[in-house]
C-alpha cells in the first residue's frame, strides 16, 4: 500500500500539464501567463495544471517537473499572496536544469524595450536581472546561476507590487 501511495504521488508530480498542450513554445507559454490577468490561485493552479500547496502564511508551492514543451520545464512554481487579503502578489517559476537555454538575445526580442535590472544573489547562485513593465504589473526574467549565464533560469510575475524570491 505505501509503495502505490508513494507511486501515485510520484506520479501526479511528473505528468505533463495543459492538457493536449505539451509542445507549447517559449512564446505560447509566456502568452498564457501574460493573458492570465485574473490571477486567482485556482485560476493559476488551472492554467498551470499544478495544485498549489501552503508552505506558509504568504507562499503556496508546487515542486516537481512539469513540462511544458519541448526544453521548457518547471521544477518550481510559488505563488506569493498578501496575507490580509489572500489575492495574488506575485507569481515564480524556477526552470529544471534539464530546460533548454533561453537566451537574453530570444527574451529581448520577444519583450523588446524592457531594462536590465541589474543581478540577484540568492542562495545557490546569481545571475542578471531583464524586467518588462506592464500595466497590471511586471515581468522578470532571472539568468545565470544554474546554467550558462546566459540561459533563463526562472521567471517572475509581480502584481504592482515587490515580492521575495525563494530559494526553489
Amino acid at each position: 500500500m505505501k509503495s502505490l501511495l508513494t507511486c501515485l504521488l510520484i506520479g501526479c508530480l511528473v505528468i505533463p500539464v495543459w492538457g493536449q498542450e505539451r509542445n507549447l513554445t517559449f512564446e505560447e507559454f509566456m502568452q498564457k501567463l501574460e493573458n492570465n490577468q485574473a490571477w486567482t490561485q485556482e485560476n493559476t493552479e488551472a492554467l498551470l495544471s499544478v495544485k498549489l500547496t501552503k508552505a506558509s502564511s504568504e507562499v503556496y508551492k508546487a515542486l516537481g517537473r512539469f513540462v511544458y514543451g519541448k526544453g521548457l520545464i518547471v521544477n518550481d512554481i510559488s505563488y506569493y499572496v498578501r496575507v490580509e487579503t489572500n489575492e495574488m502578489r506575485g507569481l515564480h517559476i524556477w526552470l529544471d536544469d534539464k530546460s533548454s537555454c533561453f537566451t537574453q538575445e530570444r527574451i529581448k526580442k520577444l519583450y523588446p524595450g524592457g531594462e536590465a535590472d541589474g543581478s540577484y544573489v540568492r542562495p545557490g547562485g546569481a545571475g542578471d536581472i531583464y524586467r518588462i513593465n506592464r500595466g497590471w504589473g511586471w515581468l522578470t526574467f532571472l539568468f545565470g546561476d544554474q546554467k550558462q549565464w546566459e540561459c533563463l533560469t526562472g521567471i517572475t510575475i509581480g502584481i504592482n507590487r515587490v515580492i521575495y524570491i525563494e530559494d526553489p
